[in-house]
């Protein structure tokens, strides 16, 4: 379940990006970041339910955790 998420975030992640880049619009940032958002939440789950010592998983929902701010700031402030 958690594999198939992450791709899907990932995809949706990489084409709102590309769509950016390509037509150099600003306006679906704040959904790129909600989206890179998500997906760092799934793989900071998928990292902590490994069951291992390391700090990935730990890293992964702090990224979360600023993104979302960081899109919630976006959203504010239009």
């Amino acid at each position: 379940m958690l594999n198939i998420l992450r791709i899907i975030l990932a995809v949706i992640v990489i084409a709102i990006s590309g769509y950016g880049l390509i037509t150099n619009d600003k306006e679906l940032l704040h959904f790129m970041l909600l989206s890179l958002g998500a997906l760092m939440f799934v793989i900071g789950i998928k990292e902590l339910k490994k069951d291992k010592k390391g700090i990935w998983g730990y890293l992964s929902s702090a990224i979360f955790a600023f993104t979302w701010f960081t899109s919630i700031q976006i959203f504010l402030s239009y």
